[in-house]
């Protein structure tokens, strides 16, 4: 089976159902109906569908699909990816990507929920606190 390898989710979206992911173009690995095995740094959080995809020439990223892949702006979506691949060839404006749709079919629950918490705790650290009576709508 493919495997998936992430080393970070700073925006949390390995915690959803589905998520989307933006790689070098590679229909033979990320076909739809194709089982990757995805692996967050040292820990295996189960197994996902590839939902389906759609390639793109790298001149053509987003901060739309920057925000929703990596939390971060297209230039530094675009300096992740040149990081990321720099032992592949060079990725210039006609480099081909794709975004890539997953689905969840076995979670290794007990890790993500411990991951979960960990990420969530970063995420009371960075934002203010909001107390219920400010949440209220009048």
């Amino acid at each position: 089976m493919q495997q998936l390898k992430y080393t970070d989710n700073q925006n949390g979206k390995l915690f959803a159902d589905c998520w989307g992911d933006i790689r070098l173009s590679d229909p033979h690995k990320f076909w739809a109906g194709n089982m990757v095995e995805v692996h967050l740094r040292k820990y295996f959080l189960g197994t996902a569908e590839v939902i389906g995809y759609k390639e793109f020439c790298f001149k053509r990223l987003t901060d739309t699909m920057s925000h929703l892949n990596s939390g971060k702006s297209t230039a530094q979506q675009g300096r992740l990816l040149r990081f990321y691949y720099q032992n592949a060839a060079p990725i210039t404006d006609d480099t081909i990507l794709m975004h890539i749709v997953l689905k969840w079919k076995k979670r290794n629950m007990e890790v993500q929920a411990q991951l979960m918490a960990d990420w969530w705790r970063g995420k009371e650290e960075e934002f203010p606190y909001l107390s219920a009576k400010e949440n209220q709508f009048l």
